[in-house]
């Protein structure tokens, strides 16, 4: 069916297929064994396809959390056949390549949020065809970091999605409401209001 879907995307003279399936580590909850390995089994073969150049111009993206690449129970390493061609033998390096099966992502610090950021103020822009960059100018931007950081520190105190749901909901009002600024939506936070923060993480 994927070598067939290709065939058409192909006749359409569209470049390519990228296929994107998250949280692949919900099979370590199958509540019977054999229905767990013939998941890997099909991720198995996809793997081999590809390898084989079977799937020309597709991607193929998996994602999972640590608990799927380290339970040996459930987990990638339960399939053997797996977890040979994808876990890499070499895993006390700092180096990470691209290359390999499987990358392992790092968390966000304040610059790389602030990248995300503004990647989707921009695309909200020309989504739906306003001046995002003027409303919701890099300053504004950097206030709001401030308020989704620690303070004093490069550690994100939220995790990126209700950030950026946050975010999208500031840039949809301010699109819709041209009178009103960021500010007026979401006020600045204020020394006592940071102080309460930096108490709260403390105390936890």
């Amino acid at each position: 069916r994927l070598r067939a879907l290709l065939k058409v995307i192909a006749g359409a003279r569209y470049r390519g297929f990228v296929l994107l399936v998250d949280e692949v580590e919900l099979i370590r909850r199958y509540p019977h064994q054999k229905s767990r390995e013939q998941a890997y089994e099909t991720l198995r073969l996809l793997i081999d396809e590809v390898g084989k150049n079977e799937l020309p111009s597709c991607l193929i993206i998996f994602t999972g959390t640590d608990s799927f690449f380290e339970d040996e129970r459930a987990g990638l390493p339960s399939y053997e056949a797996l977890a040979n061609r994808v876990l890499s033998p070499m895993d006390n390096i700092s180096v990470k390549s691209f290359k390999q099966p499987v990358v392992e992502l790092e968390g966000l610090n304040k610059d790389k949020l602030k990248s995300v950021v503004s990647r989707v103020r921009d695309i909200h822009g020309v989504a739906y065809k306003w001046d995002a960059q003027a409303r919701m100018p890099d300053k504004e931007i950097e206030d709001l970091l401030g308020q989704w950081t620690t303070a004093g520190s490069e550690t994100i105190t939220r995790v990126p999605r209700p950030v950026l749901r946050e975010l999208v909901q500031i840039l949809d009002i301010l699109e819709e409401n041209p009178k009103l600024s960021r500010i007026d939506i979401r006020p600045k936070i204020t020394d006592e209001q940071v102080a309460q923060r930096v108490s709260d993480i403390l105390a936890n």
